[in-house]
């Protein structure tokens, strides 16, 4: 889920602040976090802080930046500043800022024009401090493949850090993201996999897992790793909507539009939450409540960011061809991070047939030779 949307409005799941409001108050709490990231630092010798208030400063980061609320991701920006004030040498500090910007940008809380060159700076200063961290080479693998569409170089990140530490589950993470949105669906199965088997009690490893699943149409297994993070993490709203995009997609349409009110409810109905079910209503043949909740959509649109992909998305289940294209190409001109899916995303299989389609993807350089190992 380093995917996808901004769960800007979901409540921090019960699981990640154990039961407490995510603020720094509750970190103490926390120990299976805690205990998990102070594993991690130890196993650093080379990048250990100077400064033991620097150090507990980026724990608690990664405790907040765990939880994916755009508040969490938030309070998780200033802890690692904090930790970089304290210690212009800590290198793990710099990471963390690194993935603060690069979530922010990824849900759309922060524009990527702006959020992404700030990940990279401080990735690539984290590297100049410790180029053997397995965190700071995953952090600008993210920036290279969200930001730039280098796949190539994104690839090689990754496997750098996995080479460096094969327990980094984030590492594991989003190169399953990518290996999905070349078309490598089982490489990226298995990849995901690993994440969960890492950090077994993380929902967002589940969410990906769900992912991956998802975008290989494997919908049962995705429907299964989708539940288990929403027993995880019950008010995180983002698991609901992937619940209920695969259901719809599974066919099972008043179930999805069921899923999808639930999760827009616990999203606190931002409008530009709403194309996954206009895109349930579109499949089940009520194109005129897809097109008010389009139409709503280009309401929002004018005073804040919507995606163009979402409205590609909605136009592509009403079998509008020339708007879902024309919104396509909207996205890659304005670099929509969810492009990285076009490719594998089964909401565009109408559009497959066409040729533009296929100058889409050679375009995003998404039939390359990476695509195709």
């Amino acid at each position: 889920m380093a995917c996808a949307s901004r769960p800007s409005s979901s409540k921090p799941p019960p699981t990640a602040t154990c039961g407490r409001s995510a603020t720094s108050a509750t970190w103490p709490t926390c120990s299976a976090s805690r205990a998990r990231w102070r594993r991690r630092s130890r196993a650093r010798s080379r990048s250990s802080s100077r400064s033991r208030s620097a150090h507990e400063d980026y724990l608690k980061g990664r405790h907040l930046w765990n939880q994916r609320t755009s508040e969490a991701l938030e309070g998780a920006l200033e802890l690692f500043r904090r930790a970089i004030a304290r210690d212009p040498t800590y290198a793990p500090a710099f990471s963390g800022l690194a993935d603060c910007h690069n979530l922010l940008a990824d849900q759309n809380e922060h524009l990527p024009v702006v959020a992404f060159p700030l990940a990279r700076e401080a990735a690539v200063r984290a590297l100049e401090l410790d180029p053997h961290l397995a965190e700071a080479h995953t952090s600008l693998g993210f920036v290279k493949v969200e930001g730039d569409w280098d796949w190539t170089g994104g690839e090689r990140e990754y496997l750098q850090a996995i080479e460096l530490d094969q327990g980094y589950a984030t590492a594991h993470q989003w190169y399953a993201i990518l290996l999905v949105a070349l078309g490598r669906t089982q490489e990226g199965i298995e990849h995901a996999l690993e994440a969960v088997r890492c950090d077994p009690l993380s929902f967002i490893l589940d969410s990906t897992a769900g992912d991956a699943f998802y975008y290989a149409r494997r919908y049962d297994e995705a429907l299964e790793a989708y539940r288990r993070g929403i027993e995880l993490a019950p008010e995180f709203g983002q698991l609901r909507m992937d619940l209920a995009r695969t259901l719809e997609l599974s066919g099972r349409l008043d179930e999805a539009i069921e899923q999808y009110r639930r999760a827009i409810t616990m999203m606190r109905g931002d409008p530009a939450r709403s194309p996954g079910l206009a895109c349930a209503h579109a499949a089940a043949g009520r194109d005129d409540e897809a097109r008010a909740i389009l139409e709503a959509m280009r309401v929002h649109a004018r005073a804040s960011y919507v995606p163009p992909y979402a409205f590609a998305s909605v136009h592509a289940r009403l079998g509008e061809i020339d708007a879902a294209f024309e919104a396509l190409e909207r996205a890659f001109r304005e670099r929509d991070r969810a492009m990285v899916y076009v490719r594998v995303n089964p909401r565009f299989d109408p559009l497959r047939a066409d040729r533009r389609f296929d100058d889409l993807v050679r375009r995003m350089r998404l039939d390359g030779p990476s695509s195709r190992r």
